[in-house]
């Protein structure tokens, strides 16, 4: 996310399941800490982000060569209700998404999805 306060809310919301949390501020820093030695299990993408968006990112992660970007789970967060997005965020190579504001309880059930696969 670039958004200092949606990073603040979205930092309180996975304060609960003691997750080591990493943040990028663009998809440009998100590809280069997915191409580092840190292990990611799940990456919830901001669909809109300056520099390169979601979308775009999470392509650009697919295609990596290194095994990370093939397994890792990405979550596109989105404000993006438009009927039919959801197929964008599957053809990019994205796992799920959750529409803001996120809600407690669908990010617990996210988390659970995901990390259980």
């Amino acid at each position: 996310d670039d958004t200092e306060m949606n990073i603040v809310v979205e930092k309180g919301l996975l304060a609960p399941y003691n997750m080591q949390i990493d943040v990028a501020y663009d998809g440009i820093q998100a590809l280069k800490k997915v191409k580092s030695d840190t292990h990611y299990d799940i990456i919830f993408m901001d669909h809109m982000m300056p520099e390169v968006d979601g979308i775009e990112t999470a392509k650009r992660i697919r295609n990596l060569p290194e095994n990370a970007g093939r397994t890792v789970k990405i979550i596109a967060l989105t404000a993006n209700v438009i009927q039919g997005v959801e197929n964008e965020y599957i053809a990019a190579g994205m796992d799920d998404w959750l529409f803001k504001p996120v809600k407690q309880e669908q990010l617990k059930g996210m988390i659970l999805k995901h990390l259980r696969t």
